[in-house]
């Protein structure tokens, strides 16, 4: 499906997403981050075939925050959450979209699973005694790992959400 084929509001967030990663240093921040992490899940937004979590949007945010100022962040977060909310919107009303977000709440499951196993083990591994250098990067370390368990944890509520409305959005039958 190319640009001109997806539904407008998933465009047009798209377009807002553009326009706000083009304010921000590729390479610095949250956006540094995530284009490091998962530059095709990226370009996926970008390209529409995809609508990030919120969590991304807000982070993304928090950076245009510090280079811009609150006030920016501030007035682009009312903005981002009203094209991002539309984007969902049209973005599950897609056939088979219910069975994906199923599929992706339970990739979601696994990977906060995954991090709190890690903040577990990186915990014990603190509580051993190591050298000033190792207790460094275990901390860093655990400071991702928990990261990554709020993260999952809060795509978690939102997949969740975004099943229950198009539930709600159906019907009791299945239907529109």
């Amino acid at each position: 499906m190319t640009v001109d084929q997806l539904p407008g509001p998933v465009r047009e967030f798209a377009s807002y997403l553009d326009a706000l990663l083009a304010r921000l240093d590729p390479r610095g921040g949250w956006s540094g981050v995530f284009w490091q992490r998962d530059a095709e899940g990226m370009r996926a937004c970008l390209d529409g075939r995809e609508v990030p979590p919120w969590d991304v949007v807000e982070a993304l945010l928090e950076d245009l925050g510090v280079a811009y100022g609150p006030a920016a962040a501030a007035a682009g977060r009312e903005r981002a959450r009203a094209l991002h909310a539309a984007a969902l919107t049209a973005y599950d009303a897609r056939p088979g979209a219910r069975d994906a977000l199923a599929d992706r709440l339970d990739v979601m499951l696994r990977e906060q699973r995954y991090a709190a196993e890690r903040q577990a083990e990186l915990t014990r591994l603190l509580s051993a005694p190591v050298s000033a250098e190792e207790a460094e990067s275990l901390h860093r370390d655990l400071a991702w790992a928990h990261d990554d368990h709020a993260r999952a944890t809060a795509r978690c509520t939102e997949l969740r959400t975004r099943i229950e409305d198009l539930d709600r959005r159906r019907g009791p039958w299945g239907g529109a």
